[in-house]
């Protein structure tokens, strides 16, 4: 009998049907276009995020950036050269040049920024703050403002920073040189506006010896306070109200008149905030309190 052998298979590819291959190929498609829309939306969602989180940094070219950190590395060893035979002059012209590069070239919003020039920016301005030239003070004062008004709240951590350092001046003999530090203080608070200061104000300056330095804290918290009433964002000084609290009551019984007279300022701020609050402790107030916030 003959052996039963297979058939080879034939080297032509099989037919297929084109038209039921192309419908699978659509139903298919139909499939990952909704997936590949959420996929989309979801990655859209997540870069939403990301800019409501993090600021967006500058985007710079390398040769670039390096040019603009080696001026500024330039500028701020002028800025720390204060040996007696130094030319001080060279020093007004550096922060000159550096306020240029903050406002103009945006140096701030660049990543250098934050992982290396801006611990530079807080030694070097420390240094000519603590100058005793009115000149260089001032000038220091305009490169500080003008940086708190670029950032706006990116600031909060350096104006904590420099708090210390500007509330000394404001005990300073040399009028001029208490003036500018107090004018320097208002401004960078205003145009930072941030309420995470309050705590800062609070330890730093309330409890300071200086009564000039406790009346100018009480200041600015009834201003940062102020700011969000006229906002209509009183929402969220909730988080503040016993800081603010504890501060405005211990101030109202300061030996000294500027302070507890600051303290009544804010105590009618503190009324419109929180009335029912504001009625209790003023019935536990001494009756010589009661008089003088009725006055």
């Amino acid at each position: 009998p003959k052996p039963n052998r297979r058939r080879p298979a034939s080297p032509t590819t099989p037919k297929v049907n084109v038209k039921r291959a192309s419908t699978i190929e659509r139903r298919n498609i139909r499939g990952i276009k909704p997936l590949m829309r959420i996929v989309r939306t979801s990655q859209s969602s997540d870069k939403k995020k990301q800019n409501q989180t993090s600021f967006p940094l500058l985007k710079m070219h390398k040769a670039t950036a390096r040019s603009l950190k080696a001026e500024f590395m330039k500028q701020a060893e002028i800025m720390e050269d204060v040996e007696k035979d130094s030319d001080w002059k060279l020093r007004m012209k550096a922060m000159k040049v550096l306020r240029e590069m903050i406002v103009e070239k945006r140096i701030t919003e660049t990543k250098m920024w934050g992982t290396t020039l801006r611990r530079i920016f807080e030694r070097i301005m420390t240094i000519q703050i603590e100058d005793l030239r009115s000149s260089i003070v001032k000038e220091a004062a305009s490169l500080l403002i003008a940086t708190a008004e670029t950032m706006g709240d990116r600031f909060t951590k350096l104006l904590k920073f420099f708090l210390p350092k500007l509330m000394k001046l404001f005990y300073v003999t040399i009028k001029i040189i208490s003036v500018t530090g107090y004018q320097t203080m208002t401004a960078m608070i205003e145009s930072v506006g941030s309420l995470h200061l309050i705590p800062e104000l609070q330890k730093l300056g309330c409890m300071d010896t200086h009564a000039v330095v406790r009346h100018r804290s009480l200041e600015y918290i009834s201003l940062l306070v102020n700011q969000k009433v006229t906002a209509g964002e009183i929402d969220t000084l909730g988080t503040y109200r016993r800081s603010i609290e504890s501060t405005m009551m211990k101030c109202l019984g300061d030996a000294d008149t500027a302070v507890r007279a600051e303290a009544r300022s804010l105590f009618s701020t503190f009324q419109v905030v929180w009335p029912d609050v504001a009625a209790r402790l003023f019935e536990n107030m001494a009756p010589e309190v009661q008089r003088a916030i009725k006055r």
